[in-house]
C-alpha cells in the first residue's frame, strides 16, 4: 500500500507543475505571514527531482534534496525489517 501510495505522489509531483498548476496548494504560511517557511520551494524541488533536475531541485529546496536520500534509506530499511521478522518462524 505504502508502494502505491508513493507512485501516485510520483505521479502527480510529475505531471503537476507547482509553478503553473491550480492543483498545488499554495503556501499558508506564507500567504498568513508573507514569509518563506522551511518548507516553501518542496513541491518545486521535488517537480524538478522527478523530471531529473538537480540543479533546479537544490536551488528550491536544499535541505529536502540532502534529506532525502536519507528518508529513502529509513523507508526500505524499515520495509527490510518487517519483511525479515515476518518470514521467520516463531521461537
Amino acid at each position: 500500500m505504502r508502494l502505491l501510495a508513493a507512485a501516485a505522489g510520483f505521479l502527480y509531483l510529475y505531471f503537476v507543475d507547482p509553478l503553473t498548476s491550480p492543483f498545488a496548494p499554495p503556501c499558508l504560511f506564507t500567504a498568513i505571514f508573507g514569509a518563506r517557511c522551511p518548507g516553501c520551494g518542496s513541491l518545486r524541488a521535488l517537480h524538478a527531482l522527478a523530471h531529473g533536475d538537480l540543479k533546479a531541485a537544490l536551488e528550491f529546496n536544499a535541505p529536502l534534496v540532502y534529506v532525502l536520500p536519507l528518508a529513502g534509506a529509513l523507508f526500505l530499511s524499515s520495509l527490510l525489517r518487517r519483511s525479515s521478522s515476518s518470514s521467520s518462524p516463531p521461537a
